[in-house]
């Protein structure tokens, strides 16, 4: 790659900052039709809003699929620790089952109450932390697992991040586990509602996403009325051990055999350029 260059950042800001891709949201007392005409005003009129308002059409090439479990390492002579990413398709930003897939996460690895944390680092010793979570954007998302552990323990710490993917799946989570998650996702999005900013970027959300306009009226029901049940249905339908990618970073003669029986390496460089597996002793 080459040196990137004022003209580069010129064009950048030329084709992704234009006020037809924003939204503004004002939260406040205020009078509506006021504000709105100080708006237009200081923006220049109406043509940008309602070209926004129609919607800006781009082609993105379809997300590749994810078809078994595949394995890279890329190598960082040196590295005494590996970061490891357990990652998966996800959702969009609009789909139905991401409210449920919140409460779902928490258990799995939401914080330090999540099964990954208290299997890697309270039973194990493997790391100070594992989390995991759905990043949902506008055309697709992706779920990922992940952790920072020693070189000697990356293959035993990413056996146990499968092992916690299979058990969500196979076994409905405890109702009173799953009411600890529930209610603490509550709590925070109801002690949310009080900040102002926040409900701009929401209401922006909306729009952004196309999601329901009652989306956060309704939000904290849909948390309060997750299931054990439903948990696992939506376990299995979104995270599939069978279609994984498993990736780590660090020194990769020490994590390369580690990794091998979760099925074949790729190794590349910091550059992200293929090169040959390390020779094995």
């Amino acid at each position: 790659m080459g040196r990137i260059t004022p003209e580069d950042i010129a064009r950048f800001h030329q084709e992704h900052y234009r006020l037809r891709d924003a939204t503004l949201a004002v939260v406040g007392e205020v009078d509506p039709q006021a504000v709105l005409a100080q708006i237009k005003e200081a923006l220049g009129g109406q043509q940008e809003l309602e070209q926004y308002q129609q919607g800006l059409k781009q082609l993105w090439p379809p997300f590749p699929p994810v078809a078994g479990v595949s394995v890279a390492v890329v190598d960082r002579p040196g590295s005494v620790q590996s970061n490891i990413f357990v990652t998966g398709r996800g959702v969009a930003r609009n789909d139905p089952d991401l409210p449920a897939l919140s409460v779902l996460n928490s258990v799995l690895g939401g914080g330090m109450s999540g099964r990954l944390f208290a299997n890697l680092r309270e039973k194990h010793g493997f790391t100070y932390g594992a989390y995991s979570g759905f990043s949902a954007k506008k055309l697709g998302g992706a779920f990922t697992a992940a952790a920072e552990v020693r070189n000697e323990v990356t293959g035993a710490a990413t056996a146990e991040i499968l092992a916690e993917l299979e058990r969500i799946n196979k076994e409905p989570i405890p109702e009173a586990e799953l009411a600890l998650q529930r209610n603490f996702l509550i709590g925070n999005f109801l002690m949310s509602v009080e900040n102002d900013q926040r409900t701009a970027e929401r209401q922006q959300e909306i729009v952004l996403y196309g999601l329901p306009a009652d989306y956060f009226k309704t939000y904290a029901q849909k948390l309060a009325a997750v299931t054990p049940q439903q948990a696992q249905a939506l376990a299995q339908k979104h995270l599939d051990t069978r279609d994984l990618y498993i990736i780590a970073v660090g020194e990769a003669k020490e994590i390369v055999p580690q990794l091998a029986r979760f099925g074949k390496v790729t190794v590349y460089d910091t550059d992200l350029k293929a090169k040959p597996a390390p020779a094995q002793n």
